[in-house]
């Protein structure tokens, strides 16, 4: 060896090959294991968006349920007076028989807020369900749909078509819905788009006249081919009326109105800075509203008591537990990329705001109810920073890696 340095080198190399390979097989197969827990875990969210999906499609309480007008009747009409408002403009939409996309993340209030508008236009509706559709075509359960199935249902579609161009063109409803067509592995693949692409057109053509809404979730929402396809068949890209973005945080006015609604009930009766408390908690969040707006689970019958105890002990802690937990699984872990995550850990970071120009990639941290656009600021809503803190303080560590880098 002495005689021979290569030789010499190669022995050495081959030494601490010997030495290190235990070492870096056992961290491959701590990678491999993390990666595996990471996929259940997110497997568990994806099961846990579907199931909140049939959940949401089982609602039939209207927003303001009982009380359009009765305790809330001052926001009901604030709401449908505004122009700029989610329910303004679904109530326009479906009188003139426009083409519509209605985005919102899980817990919006979406099924909530179209009855609401539904009854309010006098309008009827039905859907078109491609998730359902596909699996009872192929007699399939629920967790059978999922990326490996899209090429078959998109040949499936095309084989079928005048029978669904017939169902689509014989529905009398005035309003039709396009619902699960963006139900995929993430942002939609060619199949998926060219599903999708196939339905509307033939909504174009069979209900030409007829109000055409396509439902999406916040991921696919922000995905640059879904916007060309939707522009290129008549429908809203971001930024028009019909573009219909349930995250839009309820205005001054109507927040105010619903606030007094909620504890109207409440002796001695709640002050006007307890009234500003509480907005200032919630920023006109619409998820953070909705277990009250539809009276979930008759919460509203316990705020009789003074408005102080009411607030503490009620009002906000049931605001952070409807938009958290579950909620940030889903919308966070599921619905949000990984530069929206990175954003919203970015603003916690900053104390729940920045400036629009020291954060990027917010069209998505906004779409799944996390972040608000305000003035020249990006701003996370107190009830929503509780929230994100409570969640990260009580998962463990697969819990975390689906919102990553949130809790970072």
């Amino acid at each position: 060896i002495r005689s021979n340095p290569v030789r010499c080198l190669l022995v050495v190399c081959e030494m601490w090959r010997l030495l290190l390979l235990p070492t870096a097989l056992a961290l491959r197969d701590e990678r491999l294991h993390a990666d595996l827990d990471l996929e259940v875990e997110r497997l568990g969210a994806l099961t846990e968006f579907h199931r909140l999906i049939d959940e949401e499609k089982l609602s039939s309480t209207p927003l303001f349920y009982t009380e359009k007008e009765g305790r809330f009747a001052t926001a009901a009409e604030l709401l449908s007076q505004d122009p700029s408002s989610v329910l303004s403009r679904l109530e326009n939409g479906f009188k003139t028989g426009s083409n519509m996309v209605v985005v919102g993340a899980g817990g919006a209030g979406k099924t909530e807020t179209i009855l609401l508008a539904m009854e309010n236009a006098e309008k009827t509706k039905a859907s078109f369900d491609l998730r359902s559709w596909y699996l009872a075509e192929k007699n399939l359960a629920k967790g059978d749909y999922d990326g490996s199935v899209k090429a078959d249902q998109l040949s499936l579609l095309h084989s079928r078509e005048a029978a669904i161009k017939e169902d689509i063109g014989g529905k009398s409803a005035d309003v039709i819905f396009f619902d699960e067509v963006d139900l995929g592995d993430g942002y939609l693949n060619a199949d998926e788009l060219e599903a999708m692409k196939v339905l509307l057109k033939w909504g174009n053509e069979e209900a030409p006249s007829k109000a055409k809404v396509v439902v999406l979730h916040p991921l696919v929402s922000v995905q640059p081919e879904v916007h060309s396809l939707l522009s290129s068949l008549g429908f809203p890209v971001p930024g028009a009326a019909t573009w219909i973005d349930f995250s839009q945080p309820y205005s001054d006015q109507v927040e105010e109105a619903m606030v007094r609604g909620i504890l109207q009930a409440c002796d001695p009766p709640a002050t006007d800075a307890q009234i500003a408390e509480v907005k200032a908690y919630f920023l006109g969040l619409p998820s953070a509203y909705m277990p009250f707006l539809v009276n979930k689970n008759d919460v509203l019958n316990g705020l009789t008591g003074p408005a102080a105890a009411a607030i503490a002990g009620v009002v906000k802690p049931k605001a952070k537990a409807k938009v958290g937990g579950r909620l940030i699984m889903i919308n966070v872990g599921i619905q949000a990329s990984t530069e929206a995550r990175t954003g919203i850990k970015a603003l916690l970071s900053a104390g729940g705001e920045l400036p629009k120009s020291g954060v990027e990639h917010m069209a998505g941290a906004i779409a799944s109810m996390v972040v608000e656009a305000r003035g020249g600021k990006y701003v996370i809503p107190p009830v929503m920073v509780e929230a994100l803190t409570e969640y990260c303080d009580g998962a463990d560590a697969k819990g975390k890696s689906i919102v990553a880098p949130i809790c970072a």
